[in-house]
């Protein structure tokens, strides 16, 4: 696999650790690590952010 496509997926990959962290009750909130990672720089479309922030009850 090249370097690219690893980096590229790492924050896609803490996004679905931040949601799953949530799933299990490890944190109370979603939202608000979501945000950094949006704000951080992080492409996501919006429609795929509220989905799976509502799958997780936010």
């Amino acid at each position: 696999m090249p370097d690219r496509m690893i980096v590229n997926a790492s924050p896609l990959i803490f996004f679905g650790i931040v949601l799953a962290a949530k799933r299990m009750g490890w944190i109370a909130a979603a939202r608000p690590l979501v945000e950094r990672l949006l704000g951080d720089g992080l492409y996501l479309s919006r429609t795929l952010v509220v989905a799976a922030l509502a799958e997780v009850g936010e």
